[in-house]
């Protein structure tokens, strides 16, 4: 009996050892199968789509791989966001047979993959990359390839919210009533122009792009200021004089409390005139800006003075609304030959670009002396300066020669000699 059990266990034993290796033997012949029938598709494969052949012959289609990523990219470009990291959408292929645009207006770089078509004429090449491309400010392009018409617009990066909206509200309305897609850039490009492609007309370009122009329009008269066209005020003759009305004004106790707080008067180092006000919301904002001081300067300023020096008396005391007693800012009066003319030709080329409100009326050449929001309260009081203009009315600050007229920043940290910080400076 036992001996027929030994067998028994032997025979199950030596059963399960040969089933266990007809199934590794079948899972090895499988696995091997499946390697010849890959390595059989991916030689066809290549045969069928080499690369070398894949874009750069007309007659030959471009590869799937090419159109799949086109396809992928723009959808990304669409809704602003970049490729999620560590996911490589561009083909596996060396990168001198992509183009990689950088613009360096924007100070980024656009990672838009295009085929370089080695033996294509340059014409097609221009066309093929019209609404993939970094788009053409102003200009409005056909691309006769995928048949749509697009163009670009520059939209300040704090301003793009606007014009996309809560959820893409805004932005979803606006291309459906003009029948376009906006394309945006990816959020870390900041300065890059926005995309505007449709596939029915010219026309619903234009209707676009001109509705976000009086958009931007719109807001710029809403957001806040943050940097200002001045002339320099504080030479020293000045400072000293302004220290003795200072002086004067505090220890005066015929004058009401109201205009003698002296958190209320301007600092010194800072006096200046005031050209007109700018809304600089990036570093575009800021070029244009710069640019437009430089062009404005060197071709109409500098030819008002004819080589004279510009020499400002400052004279007087005056206040912004008419009753005395009731005044937020009090300031000094300033008169020269050319410095009216010289400052509304300024005020009228920043007016041109949009970084600045138009002028409506005429310029109030002024020196903030004493301004009631110098004091940091919720509450904004008023001064009240009647006695102040009767008995100091004629105050005389001197006579300067002023040289430089300067785009000033109203946050941003002193220069040495305590005047506001600049982003451009130029010699008049």
């Amino acid at each position: 009996m036992r001996t027929l059990i030994s067998v028994y266990r032997s025979v199950r034993l030596t059963a399960r050892a040969l089933v266990k290796r007809a199934i590794t033997c079948s899972c090895t012949h499988n696995s091997a199968i499946k390697r010849r029938m890959s390595e059989v598709s991916a030689s066809q494969r290549s045969e069928e789509l080499p690369y070398s052949k894949s874009c750069t012959s007309q007659k030959k289609p471009i590869s799937k791989a090419c159109g799949i990523q086109g396809e992928v990219t723009s959808d990304l470009q669409e809704i602003g966001e970049t490729p999620i990291q560590g996911v490589n959408v561009a083909p596996k292929e060396p990168v001198q047979n992509a183009d990689y645009v950088k613009d360096e207006k924007d100070g980024g770089e656009k990672s838009s993959y295009e085929p370089k078509c080695n033996d294509q004429p340059e014409a097609d090449k221009t066309s093929e990359s019209v609404s993939e491309g970094v788009p053409e400010i102003g200009v409005i392009k056909f691309n006769p390839r995928s048949k749509k018409w697009s163009t670009g617009v520059d939209i300040p990066k704090e301003m793009r919210r606007y014009v996309i909206g809560a959820k893409g509200r805004k932005k979803r309305k606006l291309e459906e009533e003009t029948d376009c897609r906006l394309i945006f850039p990816s959020r870390h490009k900041k300065m890059r122009p926005v995309n505007i492609v449709s596939s029915k007309s010219q026309e619903c370009v234009e209707l676009c792009r001109d509705r976000i122009e009086s958009l931007i329009v719109d807001t710029r008269k809403r957001a806040y200021y943050t940097h200002f066209v001045s002339i320099p005020m504080n030479h020293p003759d000045i400072q000293a004089a302004f220290t003795r009305f200072v002086d004067a004004v505090q220890n005066d106790e015929e004058l009401s409390e109201s205009c003698r707080e002296l958190a209320f008067f301007q600092q010194a180092k800072k006096l200046h005139l005031t050209v007109v006000m700018l809304s600089l919301l990036d570093d575009d904002d800021m070029q244009v800006a710069a640019e437009c001081l430089e062009r404005v300067v060197g071709d109409s300023v500098r030819k008002m003075l004819d080589g004279k020096p510009l020499e400002i008396e400052v004279k007087g005391l005056q206040c912004m609304n008419d009753n005395p007693t009731k005044v937020r800012v009090l300031y000094a009066k300033a008169s020269s030959e050319k410095l009216y003319e010289l400052m509304s030709t300024i005020a009228d080329a920043m007016g041109d670009t949009g970084l600045a409100p138009r002028r409506a009326e005429t310029i109030k050449i002024h020196l903030t002396l004493m301004n009631t929001r110098y004091q940091w309260k919720k509450r904004k009081e008023r001064m009240d300066v009647e006695k102040l203009l009767e008995k100091y009315g004629d105050f005389d600050f001197g006579r300067i020669v002023v040289h430089s007229v300067h785009i000033s920043s109203l946050m941003g940290p002193k220069d040495e000699d305590g005047y506001y910080s600049h982003i451009a400076k130029f010699t008049l």
